[in-house]
């Protein structure tokens, strides 16, 4: 497997290397998760976005907003708050 006369690593290099790692690990974990946090934001406006684009699509198609429980129609926003 190893041609002879090269040597292996030995114990103190692999410490080495294991304890670098480690702090790059301890460096970039911060970073990561703060960029996690942002892509869940934007995906969260994103969706919020998207009911929106949803809700204003069934108004234009409709020319107002329908309440199934009373058989109401609204025709404003302002009504929506009065309501609620």
């Amino acid at each position: 497997m190893f041609a002879y006369g090269k040597k292996a690593l030995t114990a103190l290099e692999i410490i080495i290397v294991v304890v670098i790692l480690g702090l790059l690990s301890t460096i970039t974990m911060p970073n990561l998760s703060k960029t996690l946090a942002k892509s869940r934001q934007r995906l969260a406006k994103t969706n919020l976005q998207m009911i929106l684009n949803a809700q204003k699509l069934y108004r234009a198609s409709r020319d107002s907003f329908y309440r199934p429980e009373s058989g109401n129609t609204i025709h404003d926003l302002d009504e929506i708050n009065r309501v609620l």
